[in-house]
């Protein structure tokens, strides 16, 4: 008898693949660029919030027709937020994010939390085939040398019975998962389970 797949073997289920729609790939690659945001420096270590944010502004831009934010690079969208943040005071960053999102799609899409778990993530392509912003614990990823949990910011993109696929703004250098399209690494449901930041929640867009 076959043994088990290792985690790292397991690939996607084709027939079951689900995207989002319309389909259209970024380069998620983090520039590297140096910002400041509510007095906080944004670096090359904590910059995949943004760049996932960014990739999720664009694909909703494209998605709705608007043509605005398609050409946005990492610099004008961190220079947006931190003009942005200057209005608003004692929140997290993952709602400065969101908050910005709100106010350039207002009253054509919105973003909502929803407690992080595979069946959340899924049900949401599913049934939205719209992305979901997320967090990993980078210890398994690509740190295994963090002492302590270390958030790593993504945008799932598509969902199949053996797991998740999403654009990792560092998917080409660093992590162990294969490259599906570029920048697309696939992750299977038992590695997501484990490695999910389930404290942090995720973040479902839903086009109105």
């Amino acid at each position: 008898m076959a043994g088990e797949l290792k985690e790292n073997e397991i690939k996607p289920d084709i027939p079951s693949y689900v995207s989002i729609t319309p389909w259209i790939t970024y380069d998620s690659q983090m520039d590297n660029l140096r910002f400041v945001v509510a007095k906080k420096n944004v670096v090359p270590s904590n910059q995949c919030q943004g760049t996932s944010y960014l990739n999720l502004v664009k694909w909703t831009d494209y998605k709705l027709g608007i043509g605005k934010y398609t050409e946005w690079t990492e610099e004008k969208y961190y220079k947006e937020l931190a003009q942005f943040a200057k209005t608003k005071s004692q929140v997290t960053e993952y709602k400065f994010h969101n908050m910005l999102f709100e106010e350039l799609f207002s009253g054509k899409a919105s973003i909502k939390s929803k407690k992080f778990n595979l069946e959340n993530i899924k049900d949401h392509i599913e049934e939205s085939k719209a992305p979901v912003i997320f967090s990993i614990d980078v210890r398994e990823a690509f740190n295994p040398k963090a002492k302590a949990e270390m958030g790593h910011v993504i945008m799932a993109v598509g969902k199949c019975n053996n797991g998740i696929s999403a654009h990792d703004p560092r998917g080409k250098f660093f992590t162990n998962y294969k490259d599906l399209d570029g920048n697309q690494v696939f992750f299977p449901n038992k590695t997501l389970d484990r490695i999910g930041r389930k404290s942090v929640g995720i973040y479902c867009v839903t086009i109105l």
